[in-house]
């Protein structure tokens, strides 16, 4: 059995075979795909992230926190 490799696209669940393989014809072939997953983005608008953390700032919600590690270990600890 010989290997050939190649890049190209999968449009509508077909995969287009290069013009120098396509004297393959009626024979058993072995298949293996390798393919990039796209890059995930986050769920979230950074600017509306951002612009929440200053209205929180503002309002002066977090100005007890003087620890933030030691604060989450203790929110943690009601869970327990």
């Amino acid at each position: 059995m010989q290997a050939i490799e190649f890049e190209t696209y999968i449009n509508h669940r077909a995969i287009q075979i290069p013009m120098q393989f396509q004297i393959i014809d009626n024979a058993k072939v072995k298949v293996i795909l390798l393919y990039s997953e796209p890059e995930k983005q986050g769920n979230y608008n950074k600017k509306l992230l951002s612009f929440a953390f200053a209205k929180a700032q503002e309002k002066g919600i977090f100005k007890n926190i003087n620890d933030s590690v030691t604060w989450q270990k203790q929110l943690r600890d009601e869970w327990e």
